[in-house]
Parts: C-alpha cells; structure tokens; sequence
C-alpha cells in the first residue's frame, strides 16, 4: 500500500513535552514542543470510551503517515497534548494501521 500523499497532508500541528514538576506536582517550567508536519486534521463527532468506560466525544481526528509525516518515529501515547492553529488538544485515543505487516499511519482521536 502507497503511503498517504503529502498533497493530502497539509497541516502541521505542536506536540506538547510537559515541563518538570515539583514535589506537590505543579508543572515548574515548560519545554519546547515538537513541530510535525505533513499531517491531517479533519473534525470529528465520533464517540469512544475512555479508560473508566464513559463515553467521549471527540472534536478532531489527526492522520499521521509513518513514511510522509515528520519527524518519523513518534511515539503517541493517550494523554498527549497537541496545539493546532493555537488551540490545544488532547490525544484521547491512538489506532495503529497497518498494511500487510507494516505500520502504515496513525488515526489519533483528539478532545
């Protein structure tokens, strides 16, 4: 299977790293977060279930291709937090696809 185009791939979005925290566990500072680029963001109103079994409502799904997006190799996690046209998200959900036995994309949920 061919990877997504990046003609359809026209968004780049923030992958927030948490800063440290202190011994009461408040955020202290803030790094930097991580650009990644070539992905898509389409709305959604599809609902999944979150760890306590209660169902969720999510605002956007984010389409991330192993071979066009970049930087390669990130590791997504339920948690994660994004910023997208300065609007921050939380990454609810994280669906690996494959295509015969290799990764093909990602299809992550966001609230």
């Amino acid at each position: 299977m061919k990877p997504i185009p990046r003609a359809v791939l026209p968004h780049t979005v923030t992958l927030n790293v948490p800063g440290r925290t202190d011994v009461w566990g408040r955020e202290t500072d803030r790094t930097m977060g991580t650009e990644i680029r070539f992905v898509r963001i389409e709305p959604s109103s599809k609902l999944v279930s979150d760890t306590q079994n209660r169902q969720i409502q999510l605002s956007a799904l984010l389409f991330y291709d192993c071979t066009n997006s970049t930087p390669r190799g990130i590791f997504w996690k339920q948690g994660q937090k994004i910023t997208f046209n300065g609007q921050p998200m939380t990454v609810q959900v994280v669906e690996p696809l494959y295509a015969a036995q290799a990764l093909h994309h990602y299809e992550i949920g966001l609230v």
